[in-house]
């Protein structure tokens, strides 16, 4: 998942679940009020359908859990996911380099 990869209908009902679960879970524990659910889920169904790639979701996912602190730990998955695929970027790059260089 480059930063450039379309944000596309899997991802986006994946990430939907996702952040859905954090709300019950958030209910459930008290991490979360009945008015931050609301108003939760009021931005992400306002923000979500916007994002057109990788980059924008994670901004949009930086916003959510400065919002709403209950949703950093997804933030911390899909950003985690991110670096990972920088890091695999990198990587292709350096071996397409090295072999063009032999």
């Amino acid at each position: 998942m480059a930063n450039s990869q379309v944000f596309d209908e899997k991802l986006k009902n994946k990430v939907k679940a996702d952040l859905l679960q954090v709300i019950i879970l958030g209910l459930e524990s008290k991490n979360l009020t009945l008015a931050g659910m609301k108003a939760s889920a009021n931005y992400i169904l306002d923000h979500i359908e916007k994002i057109n790639n990788y980059s924008q979701f994670l901004v949009f996912m930086n916003l959510l859990k400065t919002k709403w602190k209950v949703f950093e730990n997804v933030y911390k998955i899909y950003n985690h996911i991110s670096d990972q695929d920088k890091e695999k970027e990198v990587i292709n790059k350096l071996q397409s380099f090295i072999k063009s260089q032999n």
